[in-house]
C-alpha cells in the first residue's frame, strides 16, 4: 500500500517526487567553470601583464624600431583574446599610443620609433601597458605595468688617433691652397674627423634637425682645406694619420653634448652610458670623451688603409648593459702604415701627405720589410712613373748641391707637378728614390760613384734596349749617383737597370733592376773599369 505524501523510488518513474522545481539547473548560478545556453563566459579573469624595453633608452630622431617585449597572462584562467592598450607618457598625459586593440595572451613584441612621435624631445617619459579582460567575463581584474623611458641624442663630435701602443709618424701637406713652400704640419691637434658646428647651433643636428655626420677623407694630397680668405680648415675635414707599422692606436671620442634647439642631449636622471668600438673593448661608463684602443691594429704592413670605424651607445639596465636602438655612428678615416720617418723633424723635411700617399698605396700592405719596401719603390720609379734619362748630356732637373756632391737638395714640389717634364738624370733619381723611401722610414742615403769611367751596355730609364744611355753612343759617366742604405754595402738605383746575366759586358742582356744588390756586385755589372763609392752616406732634403 502506498502512504499518501510517501515517495517510493520506482524504476520506471521518470521524475523526482519533488517536482521539477527541485531539479538541478543546467548551469547553477556562482558556476564560475563554463558557458552557459547563450555562449556567455563565466569565468574569473585576473590578467597581467609585463613589460621589458630594449633599454632603458631610447635614440631621438632614429627611424630604428625600439622593440617593446611584453609577456601576457590571465591568472584567473579567462582564454581568449584580451584587450591590450600601450602607451607612451609624459608627465602622465599621453603622448603617443603605441598600441590598442585585442591581444592574444602569451609574449607580444611591440615596437615604435622615435622619429615618428611628434614633438618627441630629449626627456624622461614613461611606457604603460594595460591588459583588460574579455567584455563576456563577469569577474574582472585588469592589469597595468609601467616603465620609465629616457629619450637622448647620443653620438661623438669628433675623432682623434692617438699612439697607443705604437707611435704616430709626422705628416705634412706642402702647399696651402696650392701655395708653394707653404707647409701644414698634421699635428696631433688635427683631429681624424670632426664635426663643422656653426656658431649657435647644436653639437649633433643641423639647424634642420638632421643628424650631423662624419665627413669622407679630405682627398686633396697638395692642400689642407681651406676657407674663401685661405685660411686652413680644420673642423669639419677627415685629415690622413701616419702610424708605424703595426701600432694599435687608441681612437679617441669627444662627445656632443647639445641636440637640436641647443638644449642638452642627456637628460638629468638618465642611466650609465657606455660607448662599443667595433674592434675595441666594451669599456665602462662614459663622460666628455672615450678612449678606446683598437684590439688590432689597421696597418700591419706598409700600406694605405680607409680605416671604416662604427660604433655604438649602450645604456646601463637592472640586468646588464643594453644597446640603443640606433644609437650608431661610423666614420671612415686615412690612415698610412709607414716604418718611421728618414727625413726630417721639421717642415719642410717631414713626410709629406702627397709621397706616403703615393707610396704605401704602391706597396699596398704587401711588406713590412725595409729591403722590401725599397725594391718596391725602385721598381715603382723606375717602370712607372714615366720617366726618362737626359741623353743628351745626362743633366739634374731637378736636383742641386751645395758643395761638391754635398748637400742634395730635391726640389720635390716642382717634381710632383713635373714642371720641368718627365726628364731626368742620376741625382734626380737618387733623390726621388731616397725620398720616397725615407718618407716611409725606409731609410736611403745617397752615394756619388767617381770618376770618368766606362759603362758595360746598360738600360736607362725609359729605355727599352741595352746599350749606351746617351744619343752620342758614348759608353762612359763622368759620375754616378745611387742610393744605398748601409754606406754602400748595398745599393738600390732607379736610374738604369743592369746586365743580370753571367757576363755583363756582353751580349746577350738580361735585365736586372738594382733593387739591394750588394755594392761589390753593382760596380762589376756596371762598369769594365775600377769606378770608386764616394760621399758614401749623403743626405738629400727637399723643397
Amino acid at each position: 500500500m502506498i502512504r499518501s505524501g510517501t515517495c517510493v523510488p520506482l524504476m520506471f518513474l521518470i521524475a523526482g517526487c519533488g517536482g521539477s522545481a527541485d531539479l538541478p539547473p543546467d548551469n547553477p548560478a556562482g558556476d564560475d567553470s563554463g558557458l552557459g545556453d547563450s555562449g556567455t563566459s563565466s569565468a574569473r579573469c585576473e590578467a597581467k601583464v609585463s613589460l621589458a624595453l630594449a633599454a632603458p633608452i631610447a635614440e631621438l630622431n632614429t627611424k630604428v624600431a625600439f622593440p617593446i617585449t611584453l609577456q601576457l597572462e590571465d591568472v584567473g584562467g579567462a582564454p581568449g583574446e584580451h584587450p591590450l592598450k600601450l602607451v607612451l607618457l609624459k608627465d602622465g598625459a599621453p603622448v603617443k599610443t603605441l598600441r590598442e586593440g585585442p591581444a592574444t595572451l602569451g609574449k607580444v613584441v611591440e615596437s615604435f620609433s622615435t622619429s615618428d612621435v611628434p614633438g618627441l624631445g630629449v626627456g624622461k617619459y614613461t611606457v604603460e601597458a594595460t591588459l583588460e579582460c574579455p567584455a563576456a567575463v563577469q569577474e574582472k581584474k585588469p592589469h597595468t605595468a609601467r616603465a620609465d623611458l629616457f629619450v637622448a641624442r647620443l653620438g661623438a663630435v669628433r675623432i682623434d688617433l692617438g699612439a697607443g701602443d705604437g707611435a704616430r709618424v709626422p705628416l705634412m701637406y706642402h702647399a696651402v691652397n696650392n701655395v708653394t713652400a707653404n707647409a701644414f704640419p698634421l699635428t696631433t691637434k688635427i683631429a681624424a674627423s670632426s664635426f663643422a658646428i656653426p656658431d649657435g647651433e647644436a653639437d649633433l643636428d643641423d639647424a634642420s634637425g638632421a643628424p650631423r655626420t662624419f665627413p669622407d677623407p679630405w682627398k686633396d694630397l697638395v692642400t689642407p682645406k681651406v676657407d674663401p680668405t685661405g685660411a686652413v680648415v680644420e673642423e669639419g675635414v677627415s685629415y690622413p694619420v701616419s702610424l708605424k707599422v703595426g701600432t694599435k692606436p687608441d681612437v679617441i671620442f669627444t662627445l656632443g653634448k647639445t641636440a637640436k634647439g641647443g638644449l642638452p642631449n642627456v637628460p638629468t636622471g638618465a642611466p650609465a652610458l657606455r660607448l662599443v668600438l667595433d674592434g675595441g673593448p666594451a669599456g665602462e661608463a662614459i663622460a666628455d670623451k672615450v678612449n678606446v684602443r683598437l684590439d688590432k691594429s689597421p696597418v700591419p704592413a706598409v700600406d694605405r688603409v680607409d680605416l671604416a670605424l662604427q660604433w655604438r651607445f649602450e645604456a646601463k639596465a637592472d640586468d646588464g648593459w643594453k644597446a640603443i636602438p640606433g644609437a650608431v655612428q661610423k666614420a671612415t678615416l686615412r690612415v698610412y702604415g709607414v716604418l718611421g720617418n728618414e727625413l726630417g723633424t721639421t717642415a719642410p723635411n717631414l713626410p709629406w701627405v702627397a709621397v706616403v700617399d703615393a707610396a704605401t698605396a704602391k706597396i699596398a700592405g704587401k711588406t713590412a720589410d725595409p729591403a722590401e719596401v725599397r725594391k718596391t719603390l725602385v721598381q715603382m720609379v723606375y717602370e712607372e712613373f714615366g720617366l726618362r734619362y737626359d741623353r743628351k748630356s745626362g743633366a739634374s732637373f731637378y736636383t742641386s748641391y751645395t758643395s761638391g756632391y754635398s748637400g742634395a737638395r730635391f726640389d720635390l714640389t716642382s717634381f710632383l707637378k713635373r714642371s720641368r717634364g718627365n726628364t731626368v738624370n742620376c741625382t734626380d733619381c737618387a733623390s726621388i728614390l731616397s725620398t720616397y723611401s725615407n718618407m716611409v722610414g725606409a731609410k736611403l742615403h745617397y752615394a756619388i760613384i767617381g770618376y770618368g769611367f766606362s759603362l758595360n751596355p746598360i738600360m736607362g730609364i725609359g729605355s727599352s734596349a741595352f746599350g749606351s744611355p746617351f744619343d752620342s753612343g758614348k759608353m762612359g759617366f763622368n759620375y754616378h749617383a745611387v742610393t744605398t742604405p748601409d754606406a754602400t754595402k748595398t745599393i738600390d738605383d732607379a736610374t738604369l737597370a743592369l746586365d743580370g746575366d753571367g757576363d755583363p759586358k756582353v751580349a746577350p742582356q738580361t735585365k736586372l733592376l738594382v733593387q739591394e744588390v750588394s755594392g761589390s756586385e753593382y760596380l762589376t755589372r756596371l762598369s769594365p773599369g775600377t769606378p770608386e763609392y764616394k760621399y758614401v752616406d749623403e743626405a738629400t732634403s727637399v723643397r
